[in-house]
């Protein structure tokens, strides 16, 4: 550009992880250019989670699958993105709609990675997807390529989104479980998820239940498992996202598999225990106090955002991760190691 964006909009409909990501895009802008007004296109109801992003000033909801579905929902929401003004679209979204959404917008500078020749016309830059880049990574080579590859500051997520965090307590340390994922092959097995509730101490844990309405039966699963062993226990499954990050905000630690509430945590700068399987885990930038932990497993990864049968039938990559890994993991975390 000629002279530094004014207003700028980043567009990305897609998963709630993904608007996760977009939260570091937003400070990456800010960064390089303070005095820039930053918008989001989210899909709901990643709106919410827009909502506790320090550095984004505007948000716009587009419900492609809803009220904004088809050629007059992108026409109406153009519309209004119009009437902003935005001077620099970044669009980490790889998809045609969403470029074109930008491009009917009128603004003038749209900068993408979306593929085939019909999207990347509606571009002014495109820059070709490439391999070895984080999520954030590749959000971050919109505004400049070396920052793609540099895990510094802007690279983390850590402070993107905003909840009250509560003053630490010594005991009982309370020990976040996410069971569900919108794919089959990255929910860690209900069996190996008691496994790690009988290793913790239930005089000096709580284990808090995290997830949607609909993932409520996978929890049953694990109580039936258990039979009212391990350490007592919170359910805060259900609820809208604001609840949620709330809840995420007043964990010491949360265990989960590679999904929006993994994310949602380590942007709010809470500790946690990432359990990889089908995914691949170099794609993230893990703060200090993370653990990772992986099988390994020749097939693996085998898809770079989760399938809803394992490609092997065996499902090994999750299976074999043992409930005393994942609990050594989290006193790790907790005793600071």
């Amino acid at each position: 550009m000629s002279s530094d964006p004014r207003r700028i909009l980043i567009v990305d409909p897609a998963f709630l992880g993904d608007a996760v990501f977009d939260a570091a895009l937003a400070r990456a802008a800010k960064t390089r250019w303070p005095g820039a007004e930053v918008g989001l296109v989210v899909r709901p109801p990643a709106d919410q989670l827009a909502a506790r992003m320090p550095h984004v000033d505007r948000v716009h909801v587009f419900d492609k699958r809803g009220a904004d579905r088809g050629l007059g929902g992108l026409r109406r929401v153009a519309s209004v993105l119009a009437e902003v003004g935005y001077d620099l679209a970044l669009i980490p979204h790889p998809s045609l709609r969403s470029t074109w959404l930008a491009a009917r917008a009128g603004i003038p500078e749209r900068v993408g990675s979306a593929p085939g020749w019909l999207a990347r016309r509606w571009l002014t830059r495109w820059l070709p997807e490439r391999s070895g880049d984080t999520f954030v990574g590749a959000r971050l080579r919109l505004i400049d390529p070396a920052w793609a590859t540099v895990p510094g500051e802007l690279g983390q997520l850590g402070g993107v989104l905003e909840a009250a965090r509560p003053p630490p307590a010594p005991e009982p340390r309370r020990v976040g479980l996410v069971l569900g994922s919108e794919w089959a092959t990255k929910r860690w097995p209900v069996e190996r998820a008691a496994e790690l509730l009988r290793a913790l101490d239930p005089e000096r844990h709580v284990v808090v239940f995290l997830g949607a309405a609909r993932e409520r039966p996978l929890f049953e699963a694990l109580t039936a498992v258990l039979g009212g062993e391990g350490p007592p226990h919170e359910d805060a499954v259900g609820g809208d996202l604001g609840a949620l990050l709330d809840r995420l905000a007043g964990l010491d630690v949360l265990v989960a598999g590679d999904t929006g509430p993994l994310h949602m945590a380590r942007a709010l700068g809470v500790p946690t225990v990432a359990l990889f399987g089908p995914t691949p885990e170099d794609r993230h930038w893990p703060a200090p106090a993370d653990r990772v932990l992986t099988v390994p497993v020749d097939c693996r990864p085998c898809s770079p955002h989760g399938q809803h049968r394992c490609p092997k039938g065996h499902h090994r990559c999750l299976v074999d991760l043992g409930g005393g890994t994942v609990a050594g993991a989290v006193r790790a975390v907790l005793e600071g190691r």
